[in-house]
């Protein structure tokens, strides 16, 4: 089984899930590729595993630009997709119900039988902008908290249930 996995990354942190779940399906005898969404030209494969930063409480414009340059293609390919959003990292019916709404624009066009991954993601002050960093340090939430909050153990589990 040919299965790209293409991914759309603010920061690097959603491109190191990708190429965690591409090594899970290696590891299970699946041929991999592991693409950012602007390298790809093609969606000549079996399976796509498309993932996607949130910010700001959208996914990406990449992400979009991919899923509008694809739109045909993508009806006739098998597929799964993940996210990447801070708000996961609290696991609430008000952040689910919120990151649904994220989200939607990538179930509409997938419509994808497997459940999408929504994982929580990684804050790290060093890679973000001077103007980022000073809105995070100064959310008196929490929400913005540096720190890395991916589960991988979750995220194996989703990749081990995948519909391949």
């Amino acid at each position: 089984m040919k299965i790209l996995i293409a991914y759309a990354t603010g920061y690097g942190s959603t491109k190191e899930v990708a190429e965690f779940i591409g090594d899970l399906l290696e590891k299970n005898n699946h041929q991999t590729e592991i693409k950012n969404i602007s390298e790809v030209e093609s969606l000549n494969y079996d399976f796509l595993i498309l993932g996607s930063a949130i910010k700001m409480d959208k996914i990406l414009s990449e992400t979009k630009t991919f899923l509008k340059k694809f739109s045909t293609e993508l009806s006739q390919i098998k597929n799964a997709f993940f996210v990447l959003s801070i708000t996961a990292k609290k696991e609430s019916s008000e952040n689910r119900d919120k990151i649904t709404k994220f989200i939607n624009p990538l179930s509409e066009v997938l419509k994808s039988e497997n459940s999408p991954g929504i994982f929580a993601g990684k804050v790290d002050y060093q890679k973000i902008g001077w103007i980022w960093r000073k809105m995070a340090k100064a959310d008196k939430t929490g929400n913005m908290e540096e720190g890395d909050f991916r589960n991988w153990d979750l995220i194996e589990k989703w990749v081990n249930e995948l519909k391949i």
